[in-house]
């Protein structure tokens, strides 16, 4: 809701461009998605026997799967954009805006489910006030201010930016 405030100042081609690629971030991180509500039993046993070689194990082959996965579907989705913003928006301003929106947002999602992530596990290992500080910090201490620092100093292509500066923050 904050972030959408920040782009509906901008005009609304780019609160569209905002919703479809917003839409777009929900499809990315299914893979992830799924591996946070899988990881956690896994850890859980590891850690009720007190094998923290196992959960290192599992915790960097997850890290690698996110990794890989967000940064080679950001790379196609990047390579794609011109067509996909062609069939998701009918006006040629959103396409314009969208094409560059999943250029620079999508692969930042490589970050956003190493943070997803270790959330994930924090809850897991018996660590929620760490994963909720985490989750607070990245929304409201970096995220959410960096979207609008970069929106008041360079509008729309600070907004698109930043993501970037905020790579593994990203709510």
């Amino acid at each position: 809701m904050l972030a959408i405030s920040v782009v509906a100042g901008l005009g609304e081609s780019e609160v569209a461009a905002w919703g479809l690629a917003s839409r777009l971030e929900t499809l990315s991180l299914m893979v992830i998605l799924a591996m946070t509500m899988s990881l956690p039993p896994w850890l859980g046993r590891c850690y009720g026997a007190g094998d923290w070689g196992q959960i290192q194990q599992l915790m960097r082959l997850a890290v690698k799967v996110a990794l890989i996965w967000q940064l080679s579907l950001g790379v196609l989705l990047a390579l794609g954009a011109p067509w996909l913003a062609m069939v998701l928006a009918g006006n040629p301003e959103v396409q314009s805006e969208l094409t560059l929106l999943i250029r620079f947002l999508l692969p930042s999602y490589a970050a956003l489910g190493v943070c997803m992530l270790v959330v994930s596990a924090g809850n897991a290992l018996g660590w929620p006030l760490r994963a909720m500080l985490l989750s607070s910090a990245r929304l409201f201490i970096c995220y959410l201010p960096c979207l609008w620092l970069g929106s008041q100093l360079f509008g729309w292509w600070g907004l698109r930016q930043a993501p970037r500066w905020v790579t593994c923050w990203r709510a």
